[in-house]
């Protein structure tokens, strides 16, 4: 189970939903590989395809700010081998063993003319994911994966 601080500097942690003291709580990699905190607001997860070996499982984080940018996470390969191999999967937001975990952040681009259309990449760069949502996807808040497609929803934009 996964939550969010929204509040600035805040973080990406996973807890126990069942557990009665809230103080229990490890944070993750994600937002920002677990470095920067953010006014987190949301996370969706993809793992549409879990025995291919090619594959690793995304997991998608809102910003609610007017730079916040969309953020894909993909856990370590070695951290995601050994999860598979042992079946536990408890490290697998938390640990970056062989330096494989990947922060990238969407940038879109618009068709010119026709708003509701464009096309869009990943990008490494964390300055051009806040630049592009404060254009196009400001104080993103909810976010889904539905058959392989993300959903989000903004509050400006």
């Amino acid at each position: 189970w996964l939550t969010c601080e929204e509040v600035s500097g805040g973080g990406v942690y996973e807890v126990e939903p069942k557990n009665n003291n809230p103080s229990i709580k490890r944070k993750t990699l994600l937002g920002q590989n677990g470095r920067n905190g953010g006014a987190y607001e949301g996370v969706a997860y993809d793992n549409r395809f879990p025995d291919d070996v090619n594959f690793r499982p995304k997991f998608f984080l809102t910003e609610d700010a007017p730079k916040g940018p969309l953020e894909r996470f993909q856990p370590s390969l070695q951290a995601l081998a050994d999860a598979k191999t042992s079946g536990d999967y408890s490290n697998l937001l938390h640990i970056d063993p062989d330096g494989t975990a990947q922060t990238d952040y969407l940038v879109i681009t618009p068709d010119t003319g026709i708003n509701t259309q464009g096309t869009f990449i990943w990008t490494a760069s964390l300055r051009d994911g806040r630049r592009n949502a404060r254009a196009y996807f400001r104080n993103c808040e909810g976010i889904d994966v539905r058959n392989g497609m993300l959903y989000m929803t903004c509050k400006v934009d």
